[in-house]
C-alpha cells in the first residue's frame, strides 16, 4: 500500500444523511416499518442519545448515518411510489404498520400525518412510537383520531422525573381525547 492509500484510510469519513425516500420493510419480529422521520435530532441533544445508549443510532452510526440529524422521508413522486408502499403494506399479514423506529415522528407531526392519510388505501392501522420531543398540537390530535391511528407513547425507567412527567402528561391527554 502507497502513502495516499494509507491516508485514506486514516481519514475519517464524514457521516452521510438518511435519503428522504420513504420506504417499507419488515423487521426481523414481522413488524411492519415505515418511517416518516429517519435519525433524531432532538433525541441526541445528549452524548449517545436518550440514557447514552440509544439503540438506533448505534446502528446508524454502524453505517455511517449521521443520526443527530433528523431527516422527514416522503413519496418521490405523486402515485406510484405511494402504490407501490400501499402494495408491501396490504401484502403484509399484520393489520397495523408501525412508524418510529430508527428516528422520532414527532420532529414533523404534519408530515407524518400526511404520509398516514395517503397511506389509507393499505387499510392498515398506524402505530406511531414516540416520545414527544414536539408536542402534538390540537389539530394534529383531532387528525390523530380521525385516521384512528394508535400512538405509544416510549418511556423508560432511564427518564428525569421532569421527562417521564411530561411523557406520561401526553399520553394522559391522549387517551382523555380518545387516540
Amino acid at each position: 500500500m502507497n502513502r495516499t492509500q494509507l491516508r485514506l484510510l486514516e481519514t475519517p469519513r464524514t457521516p452521510r444523511r438518511y435519503h428522504d425516500a420513504i420506504t417499507a420493510s419488515a423487521n426481523a419480529k414481522g413488524c411492519r416499518d415505515v418511517d416518516t422521520v429517519k435519525g433524531c435530532s432532538s433525541g441526541m441533544r445528549e452524548p449517545g442519545g436518550c440514557y447514552g445508549e440509544c439503540y438506533a443510532a448505534k446502528i446508524a452510526g454502524r453505517y455511517g448515518i449521521a443520526f443527530e440529524q433528523s431527516v422527514s422521508r416522503g413519496f418521490v413522486d405523486q402515485w406510484q411510489h405511494r402504490d407501490i408502499l400501499v402494495r408491501q403494506l396490504r401484502a403484509h399479514p399484520l393489520t397495523w404498520y408501525r412508524i418510529g423506529v430508527m428516528g422520532d415522528p414527532s420532529h414533523d407531526w404534519d408530515h407524518t400525518l400526511n404520509v398516514i392519510r395517503r397511506l389509507r388505501p393499505a387499510e392498515k392501522t398506524a402505530v406511531i412510537v414516540t416520545k414527544h420531543w414536539q408536542v402534538l398540537t390540537d389539530d394534529h390530535v383531532s387528525q390523530l383520531f380521525d385516521l384512528d391511528v394508535v400512538v405509544q407513547t416510549s418511556t423508560s425507567g432511564l427518564d428525569t422525573d421532569a421527562q417521564l412527567r411530561y411523557r406520561v402528561g401526553q399520553y394522559q391527554r391522549l387517551e382523555r381525547l380518545g387516540i
